[in-house]
């Protein structure tokens, strides 16, 4: 017959395994998400070093794909990131700076909603993001993997019903512009 005291202590001991089993879990991991977070920091920092640039320098980097005939391109002027596909007649790859006091930069004829548009061209395909969407961007990285992830089979339903209400909004939004 066991006394009520030698149960406590087998399940006193069991307990304090569990918590440092989890601990251990936890600190296993620790760095990995310093280190993810550092570096979303400095993706951060340097966005904004070209978010502040972009006002008076227009940015590009082209890559030529596909044998020449191809390119894709981002750049970065006046606050916007712009994605850039062109189709045909890119012969090499290049990147660069134009000063915007030299150039005027065309103004875009395709609807922005919140600075996001998209425009389309038989040849080519520009997407416009604006800059404070790749900061939220980035800062919800550094901050995701330090959120716990103990939550119930309600709550990603709630927050998947909300995100699918969010989307079909911009999407009427979209629609109606």
């Amino acid at each position: 017959m066991k006394f009520q005291h030698e149960e406590n202590e087998g399940h006193e001991e069991n307990e304090m395994w569990t918590r440092s089993k989890s601990s251990l879990l936890t600190m296993k991991y620790r760095k990995l998400r310093i280190a993810w977070s550092v570096v979303c920091g400095i993706f951060f920092l340097l966005l904004i070093a070209l978010w502040v640039r972009s006002y008076w320098w227009w940015d590009y980097a082209t890559i030529a794909v596909r044998t020449g005939r191809t390119a894709l391109s981002v750049q970065s002027v006046q606050g916007q990131l712009f994605a850039f596909h062109a189709a045909e007649g890119w012969s090499s790859s290049e990147r660069g700076s134009i000063d915007l006091k030299k150039w005027n930069f065309p103004e875009s004829e395709a609807k922005s909603v919140l600075g996001f548009s998209i425009e389309q061209s038989p040849i080519q395909t520009i997407v416009t993001v604006p800059y404070w969407f790749a900061l939220a961007f980035a800062g919800c990285a550094a901050a995701i993997p330090w959120l716990p992830w103990h939550f119930s089979l309600r709550t990603l339903l709630i927050a998947m019903t909300l995100a699918t209400i969010a989307l079909g909004l911009g999407l009427a939004v979209y629609a109606a512009r």
